[in-house]
């Protein structure tokens, strides 16, 4: 069996265990980056990755610079060491190798830094009126930038999204298999509502296709969206807006879950909004939403009560 062989069997498994999609494309690509790099040592061979080859990889993944000449985030180079040591584990287990070479591999020291890159309101209004709704793909993303805003799902879940998880008399969407292989049920605003159906009455049936799958955002040729296609999309509206804020799809996530608890939303609301797991990941937006900190400060510190003398 070559690499990919192992590959293909290993996704096999994953799907019997009932991982997501996105699971499944993430291991897909990180294995591939992988092999690719074993093809350029000559390691054509499962059996020919020693603990050292692992250990070079690591440093090679470290250096490796983007497109763009920008370094791979400390929290991608983990997911990408990471997820072949978990496939060296699975190997073992399969008793396709003897040891795992990726065993004693020390993973980057990720910590989980506070979002920076929060729309203003104002800000977001700018992003939105720069689509030019006469042309139909424009008018499309129109609506997935206002999907993005109203329930701060992830982009997977958005591109995954199919017609007739949106309810438009409940005003709910529904997220099947999300991230963790959970489901869940979101509200969304009648404003995104409004330009989805414009969306699926005035655009979506001119680009259907005979082996229509029922997505609901989906291309010229009907076909699902690429998810690296739809976030330079909307990279490109921030830009265009005069915005100097990084971020494309998720920065409408972080937007919408900062400025909820800016207004006052319960933690565990947004919690449900954004399908965390755990409220640890959650609190992080209540580190910059500092809006009613800054007002009871301003009302409240001694600082501010004494006149000058």
């Amino acid at each position: 069996m070559n690499l990919y062989d192992y590959l293909e069997k290993y996704l096999e498994y994953l799907q019997v265990q009932n991982y997501s999609g996105a699971t499944l494309e993430n291991y897909s690509f990180h294995l591939t980056f992988f092999f690719k790099y074993l093809e350029k040592q000559n390691i054509t061979e499962i059996n020919q990755v020693s603990r050292k080859t692992v250990t070079t990889y690591q440093k090679y993944v470290y250096k490796y610079r983007k497109a763009d000449g920008k370094p791979l985030t400390l929290e991608s180079q983990e997911r990408r060491v990471g997820d072949i040591a978990i496939f060296f584990s699975w190997l073992v287990r399969q008793n396709k190798i003897l040891f795992n070479p990726a065993r004693d591999l020390h993973l980057p020291n990720v910590h989980k830094r506070i979002p920076v890159n929060i729309l203003t309101v104002e800000e977001v209004e700018k992003i939105m009126a720069i689509p030019n709704l006469e042309k139909s793909h424009h008018l499309r993303n129109r609506a997935i930038m206002e999907t993005f805003y109203a329930t701060g799902i992830r982009r997977l879940e958005l591109i995954r999204l199919k017609v007739t998880d949106i309810n438009l008399e409940t005003e709910r969407i529904f997220i099947q298999a999300g991230k963790g292989n959970k489901d869940r049920i979101l509200p969304i605003s009648k404003r995104a509502l409004f330009w989805i159906n414009k969306y699926l009455t005035d655009v979506r049936p001119n680009h259907t296709s005979p082996n229509d799958e029922g997505y609901l955002f989906i291309s010229k040729n009907g076909n699902i969206l690429d998810d690296r296609t739809t976030a330079k999309r909307i990279r490109d509206y921030i830009k265009e807006a005069g915005i100097k804020k990084s971020g494309a799809c998720h920065i409408f996530r972080s937007t919408m879950a900062t400025l909820m608890l800016e207004n006052g939303a319960d933690i565990r609301y947004v919690q449900e909004m954004l399908g965390h797991h755990s409220l640890e990941a959650t609190q992080l937006y209540t580190r910059v939403s500092i809006v009613k900190l800054k007002e009871i400060h301003t009302k409240t510190h001694p600082a501010k009560l004494r006149r000058d003398k």
